[in-house]
């Protein structure tokens, strides 16, 4: 006997057939026409029997009548359909066909494939866990986002010393505005710093001054507004996500941004970057909340606009560039500019100027506008003309840095490919690409390139490829060549970098430096384990954790343990501790030759001249009393300008090390000019 003409309705079919036995299953397969037929021993349908129309029609007659309703006699089979309720009318359920269960409202279950073809493996249901609970309640979300923000950025933000050339430089022109109460003008020693904005400076001195150290006031102070504008960064970059990818994939995509090598290296320098990159997703967020369609009313208005006055401030025109392209972008792939029309304010525009105009007008008149001519001149339109300072680098090599730079989600990047190309309509998606890639082409054109360049582009990187990182645990497995790109950048780096800090330390290394060998040991140890998740497509909450431990590891480490123990690399530190130690006279005077990295005069606690063999003489002058630093390379030279001195210089002791900047071996003579005879002890 065939199924009930209601049973042929689709939900109630499905829940007859979803009760069967597995056994039972595999003796039915399902007719074109909608109904059932059961299959012969060689895996086809019966053709005789054309009323078996669903998987009771091979149970006995009495069988199924005990499954019946009790309430409800078994209709014919060809018995007209009931018809549909009226408006208002209660709903009639779907006929149960289990002994006293009621209907459920279940959706009809996929077909059973026929036996020997291949079964399709659609993707698992996303199923909710700790991550999701976590991203579901911001306050928390926000505290975990900070304390590993702390975890990540720390190591080496206290005892590395000052890093040449750039940090030293903003740290000291920072120390001098603090002494000289001069909030305007940018110097370093009697040298104008015209090249960026003061705002860095003005954050700079805000720490000194709530350390209350003063001029005294240790590197890691200078750092502080680094520190802040990365935390910053990561929490913009979790709200970006939240906003156009969902909570979850915004919370992790900031956990792993936080992970990544730039922004932590950023965090520990006293420079404008970090700041900067706040400003940037700061402007980024609000874009994106009228990419989606949300509402921005005053305060998101203000807040666009602080934000960029507060990057043209740190910076000059780097926030508008990017923030600019991808609006630009946006209403390209938009074809509207109707949806920006909440930020076409008056004024927000006013406020902009408000913020900006005021130095910019002061700077012009202390300078007769020649900043503008150094800064914009000088410096920008020649980094856009040519190869600037040596760090020149042909189209095309960020893709290569940003390998390293942008570990270990660069690992993962073949994840965030597959991601855009299962959603290529995606909005998000799009949104994350025309913040990349318009910006990014003009730095690849541009000649001079430093790593921090294209750092604002990072965060839409990370939620691209964090999404599809979290699709992986979804159902998409990673594919052979996913999984074999995902070890050799995710572990291969790590441990390429333990092998580095095993050869420093048996050159020249300390008992500190060697205990970070088995640190990044662990930290190999701790990637694989990630990598096995990741690979397996399952326990993402175990990924993801061991992901930022082996990060936290790793750069406890080689940041926090090995980088500041090599001393061959902080040869400024040592001659500071030498011209401290100096004894001959109160008040000597310090002239280095062959040396002018900007990390020994912060670090000096004596004022430092730098000169040359032809000037050294002069530099020197009448002195009664002084030190004289000289580079090994140019002390004959040096010997034959002062040999007009009535006394010649006498050599106290010997510094050795290596410059950061180009590695090159260096090996610095300390001199006595004039004074008593004991001064520097030789240890």
């Amino acid at each position: 006997m065939p199924f009930p003409a209601e049973a042929k309705e689709p939900i109630a079919v499905a829940h007859a057939f979803d009760r069967l036995a597995p056994e039972m299953k595999e003796r039915y397969t399902r007719t074109a026409a909608g109904g059932w037929s059961m299959l012969t021993s060689d895996g086809k349908p019966d053709e005789k029997a054309p009323d078996a129309t669903g998987p009771d029609a091979a149970r006995p007659d009495a069988a199924k009548a005990a499954d019946a309703p009790a309430s409800e006699a078994t209709p014919a089979r060809d018995a007209p359909k009931a018809e549909a309720p009226s408006t208002g009318a209660p709903k009639a359920e779907a006929p149960a066909f289990h002994r006293a269960e009621p209907a459920k409202p279940e959706p009809a279950k996929a077909e059973e494939p026929e036996p020997g073809a291949p079964k399709a493996t659609a993707p698992r249901r996303p199923r909710r866990d700790f991550l999701d609970a976590l991203a579901a309640f911001p306050p928390l979300t926000a505290l975990v986002l900070v304390a590993v923000c702390l975890a990540l950025f720390l190591p080496g933000f206290f005892n590395i010393p000052p890093v040449d050339r750039d940090e030293a430089r903003f740290a000291q022109a920072s120390r001098q505005m603090v002494e000289t109460r001069d909030f305007v003008d940018i110097r370093f020693q009697d040298e104008a710093r015209h090249k960026k904005p003061a705002g860095i400076y003005w954050l700079q001195a805000a720490s000194v001054e709530a350390s209350g150290l003063g001029k005294d006031s240790p590197i890691w102070v200078y750092r502080v507004p680094s520190l802040v504008g990365a935390i910053l960064a990561v929490l913009l970059t979790w709200r970006i996500g939240a906003v156009l990818f969902g909570p979850t994939v915004g919370f992790v995509g900031a956990l792993f941004f936080a992970a990544v090598i730039l922004p932590g290296v950023e965090a520990r320098l006293a420079k404008t970057d970090a700041m900067l990159l706040a400003t940037i997703l700061a402007a980024q967020l609000v874009l994106a909340r009228l990419w989606v369609g949300r509402k921005v009313g005053f305060f998101f208005t203000a807040f666009f606009y602080i934000a960029l006055a507060a990057g043209v401030l740190l910076k000059g025109p780097i926030i508008l560039m990017v923030t600019g392209l991808t609006a630009i972008g946006c209403i390209l792939w938009k074809r509207s500019v109707r949806w920006l029309k909440p930020l076409a304010s008056v004024f927000g525009v006013l406020l902009f100027l408000i913020l900006v105009v005021p130095w910019f007008v002061a700077i012009g008149i202390r300078t007769d506008w020649a900043f503008f001519t150094t800064s914009f001149g000088g410096d920008m339109l020649a980094k856009v003309a040519g190869a600037k300072e040596s760090h020149g680098a042909p189209p095309g090599a960020y893709l290569l840095v940003a390998l390293a730079t942008l570990w270990p989600l660069s690992a993962f990047l073949p994840a965030g490919l597959n991601h855009m190309r299962r959603h290529p309509g995606n909005s998000a998606v799009w949104f994350c690409l025309l913040w990349v890639i318009p910006s990014w082409v003009i730095f690849e054109l541009v000649p001079t390139k430093l790593p921090h360049y294209v750092l604002p582009l990072y965060p839409a990187l990370a939620l691209l490829i964090v999404a599809g990182v979290l699709e992986t645990f979804d159902g998409h497995r990673p594919t052979l060549i996913g999984r074999i790109w995902s070890v050799l950048l995710f572990v291969v780096p790590v441990l390429v970098l333990g092998a580095v800090i095993a050869g420093a330390v048996y050159l020249n290394g300390t008992p500190m430096a060697f205990y970070a060998i088995p640190v990044v040991g662990l930290g190999v140890v701790v990637s694989l384990l990630a990598w096995y998740y990741y690979r397996g497509g399952h326990a993402r909450v175990r990924f993801v954790a061991t992901s930022l431990l082996s990060a936290a590891i790793v750069y406890g480490g080689a940041l926090g343990l090995a980088a500041p123990a090599f001393s061959d690399l902080w040869i400024s530190g040592r001659l500071a501790a030498r011209i401290a130690a100096f004894d001959g006279c109160p008040d000597p005077k310090v002239v280095s030759v062959g040396f002018s990295e900007p990390s020994l005069v912060f670090l000096s606690p004596r004022p430092v001249a730098f000169a040359n063999k032809d000037n050294v003489a002069e530099a020197v002058g009448e002195a009664p009393c002084g030190l004289l630093l000289v580079d090994a390379r140019r002390q004959d030279e040096v010997m034959a300008s002062l040999s007009g001195l009535a006394a010649a210089p006498r050599e106290l002791a010997r510094e050795e090390g290596r410059n950061l900047n180009g590695g090159r071996a260096l090996d610095i003579g300390i001199y006595a000019i004039g004074g008593a005879a004991n001064g520097v002890p030789d240890n």
